[in-house]
């Protein structure tokens, strides 16, 4: 149906202290969901998933998984009991910082999240999770316009230090955030319901100290998303085309990708954890299709929506 609207219009911006708070309206949209997202590894290689997601008034997702390598199962999760349910969420207008946290509750692991401009300091398990998170440099946002709905969806890419359960890690993440009509969460909207089908973050580091970050996402009809930048500076905002490989059970394996004329391959390397039926998650690894320059480190994580529309 047309009039839901599948093209964005992309654009590389940077946050300011109100972007990040559940009060902000841009174009007229409300908050939808947030999600503070980090894939690091200790000084053995060991790698860590940590996801947590939350919306105006609680949260109702938090993941922290030990990554196995493989693509038959689920990594297993560290915790089992991390904090679900309502928060504070406030800002700070005069020192330009939000406070998103858990509230007292009994028998649950509790959260906080301090953000500053591109710099957010995420504690969650009651402290056994501790990451500072630094902005790489712009942010992607992209608008999605409809007759029926509009969408509004942001997604910063970081640095990531700290230490899990006391041992230090270091690695890459971010933060996104959705913002959609008064009235209408992130799971009914157009976006999630209708269009997206493969949404893939990445972000390599060479040897000669450079970086490059970005954004895939596809989906139904014209919807993609595309946002790639090298140090510092945006080189594709537009589209994106992603050719997609699965198991027999579904399961995302490898995967084409262009962002302009930048060409890649996605190749998953562990399976981080999945709604059955619905959408799953892994972590992998995004080499250019002719090789590229030395990378000392590494970091790409797909989102796909198995469910049938």
């Amino acid at each position: 149906d047309e009039r839901w609207g599948t093209r964005t219009l992309v654009r590389a911006f940077t946050p300011v202290a109100e972007t990040y708070h559940r009060t902000h309206r841009p174009h007229g949209l409300a908050h939808q969901a947030t999600w503070l997202w980090s894939g690091v590894a200790d000084e053995t290689g060991q790698q860590y998933a940590v996801v947590r997601e939350f919306k105006v008034e609680a949260s109702t997702l938090a993941v922290v998984s030990k990554l196995e390598r493989g693509t038959e199962r689920d990594s297993p999760r560290l915790y089992d009991n991390l904090y679900l349910g309502i928060l504070l969420h406030d800002i700070d207008t005069a020192n330009g910082r939000v406070r998103v946290a858990s509230y007292p509750a009994k028998g649950s692991l509790a959260f906080s999240v301090e953000i500053e401009p591109q710099r957010y300091h995420h504690i969650d398990a009651a402290g056994e999770v501790d990451l500072r998170f630094t902005a790489l440099g712009p942010a992607m946002e992209y608008f999605c316009p409809g007759e029926l709905e509009d969408g509004l969806y942001a997604s910063e890419f970081c640095e990531v230090e700290g230490t899990v359960q006391g041992r230090p890690v270091r690695g890459f993440g971010g933060m996104d955030i959705a913002w959609g009509p008064p009235g209408i969460g992130w799971t009914q909207s157009k976006i999630y319901t209708r269009l997206e089908e493969y949404w893939v973050v990445f972000v390599n580091e060479f040897d000669d100290g450079g970086r490059e970050y970005g954004v895939a996402v596809d989906g139904v009809a014209d919807f993609s998303v595309g946002f790639l930048v090298r140090d510092g500076v945006p080189q594709h905002v537009g589209g994106a085309e992603i050719s997609m490989q699965r198991s027999a059970a579904g399961f995302p394996l490898a995967a084409d990708i262009a962002l302009g004329t930048a060409r890649y391959k996605f190749t998953t390397t562990s399976r981080v954890a999945q709604i059955k039926g619905l959408m799953q998650w892994a972590n992998g690894e995004m080499v250019a299709a002719d090789g590229g320059p030395p990378v000392r480190r590494r970091f790409a994580w797909i989102e796909y929506f198995a469910k049938q529309r």
